[in-house]
């Protein structure tokens, strides 16, 4: 299969703490020549904290559950974070770039070339609130990494979560799927899921476990009734050759995705 594609940690200093600072390895360039792929006119004030804003976003496309009415930043936008990695897929070397704002109103995730060039821009953005783990990038087979990309919401009874896995190549980003934990609490129970991703560098598979923990209340809507119930559900997206694709052995995924719909 080849050498396994390697992913090192985010850059330190942020990207954002000082824009005039060099990229590693990228003949010359400075983060703001990176991000101004993005932010044609961003900017740097002067003097610490140091605010990076623009007014300006070059088009992006959106993945996963991501969709452009999602896209909500008025005339200046107030970027809050960056985080940087260098991947090597293959024999190319790339920079992962995730970007956040202070608003949310858009959630940049950006693939550069060694020499600083933009390669793919996509808004991962589909629900209020989106997020990236600090093991969001794994290496994935020779060639290839994972993005893991966590959209979600609650509101007083229960909880939405879409985890997308993005598949990183050498030429952009694509989908490869999603795992959609719930959870709900009212006077006669509660219940939770959470999803565990597991990856392997070398191997071109990804194995997802859904937790579901279940407990019945009392009729005064605090006292446990009973054992808590715990059931576990597998599914697994696996890389085929001859479709050059991963594909889907998600049944009990999907079943319990429809279960969660049907009843709430």
């Amino acid at each position: 299969m080849g050498v396994a594609a390697h992913a090192a940690a985010s850059v330190t200093p942020s990207p954002l703490d000082d824009l005039s600072a060099a990229v590693p390895g990228a003949q010359g360039k400075t983060w703001r020549d990176l991000l101004s792929q993005i932010f044609p006119d961003i900017t740097q004030s002067p003097s610490p904290p140091a605010d990076v804003t623009a007014t300006e976003m070059s088009d992006i496309r959106s993945i996963g559950d991501g969709d452009e009415s999602r896209i909500d930043c008025d005339h200046k936008i107030d970027l809050a974070s960056a985080d940087a990695r260098p991947i090597q897929l293959g024999d190319q070397h790339r920079w992962i770039v995730t970007l956040t704002t202070k608003d949310e109103c858009v959630t940049p995730l950006a693939m550069f070339d060694g020499d600083g060039k933009l390669i793919d821009l996509v808004n991962a953005k589909g629900d209020q609130h989106l997020s990236f783990a600090d093991d969001y990038l794994r290496p994935l087979g020779p060639a290839g990494a994972l993005v893991i990309a966590w959209s979600f919401h609650d509101n007083s009874n229960e909880s939405y979560d879409d985890i997308w896995l993005i598949l990183a190549k050498p030429d952009g980003f694509s989908e490869i799927g999603a795992v959609s934990p719930f959870g709900s609490r009212d006077c006669h129970g509660r219940f939770t899921e959470e999803a565990v991703i597991r990856t392997a560098p070398a191997m071109p598979r990804i194995d997802v476990e859904v937790t579901r923990r279940a407990t019945k209340f009392a009729k005064d809507c605090v006292t446990k009734r009973g054992r808590e119930v715990v059931t576990t559900f597998d599914g697994s997206w696996r890389w085929s050759v001859k479709k050059h694709a991963y594909e889907p052995q998600t049944r009990e995924l999907d079943l319990l995705a429809h279960w969660d719909v049907k009843q709430f």
